[in-house]
């Protein structure tokens, strides 16, 4: 009787996630990715989070010595099994980009970002020297976002955003807007934006609609821990 109970519970969660993964709901979902192999992945968080630690947000669907980069700091992770993720990063951050890089002893698989929908406002910090400079950014949304509605103070003619993971990018005309493959900001996608600004300035994306911070349900993040390393 207990086996069938852990299976109907299994299929119960099942039913929870398959009902979210294409597109979120406006309370909890999730976005299933892949990393190949030896292979890197640049992501981000789409999602609010009660608790930011890599252990609480990715889990432990990774296997030993997968790691975790976070591209605006520097700071890194390793994935030990049993422990979970040990290094500098204590916290992941809203608006930052991520690297994830899948070990060569590990077979690729699929991964699972989980979590509450909760857009925060992000201020980006774009430090100028006499050719500009690149900053990395990604936006807590769980929708795509049209490029044309980032209000940018400081976007000069020329300025650049570039989706890391698949190289589309928008070109920034005065008068214009932005235009090139680039259309939309993608939720988990990761940014790299080039501003020809001489000088350091900020700009902030303030989000259409705020909603509740708390974690998702044990229930849906219980399926990814199960998952194969």
């Amino acid at each position: 009787m207990k086996k069938y109970f852990v299976i109907l519970l299994l299929v119960l969660s099942l039913g929870v996630l398959l009902a979210v993964e294409s597109d979120p709901s406006a309370t909890v979902g999730y976005f299933k990715k892949s990393i190949a192999s030896d292979g890197w992945e640049a992501f981000s968080l789409p999602f609010g989070y009660a608790n930011l630690a890599p252990d609480a947000v990715l889990g432990t669907q990774f296997g030993d010595l997968d790691q975790l980069i976070d591209i605006n700091t520097g700071d890194n992770a390793l994935y030990l099994v049993g422990v979970g993720w040990v290094g500098s990063i204590v916290e992941m951050t809203y608006g930052h980009a991520y690297w994830l890089y899948r070990d060569m002893a590990n077979a690729g698989m699929n991964y699972y970002v989980l979590g509450t929908v909760d857009p925060q406002p992000l201020t980006l910090h774009v430090s100028g020297d006499d050719e500009g400079n690149w900053a990395a950014f990604a936006l807590q949304e769980a929708r795509q976002i049209d490029v044309n509605t980032l209000v940018i103070t400081g976007v000069l003619d020329l300025d650049t955003i570039v989706d890391i993971s698949t190289g589309d990018n928008a070109l920034y005309l005065d008068g214009v807007g932005w235009v090139g493959s680039l259309m939309y900001i993608d939720p988990t996608h990761a940014y790299w934006y080039n501003s020809l600004s001489p000088t350091s300035y900020n700009w902030t994306y303030t989000p259409a609609a705020r909603g509740a911070n708390t974690a998702a349900p044990a229930a849906a993040r219980e399926l990814p821990s199960r998952a194969k390393n």
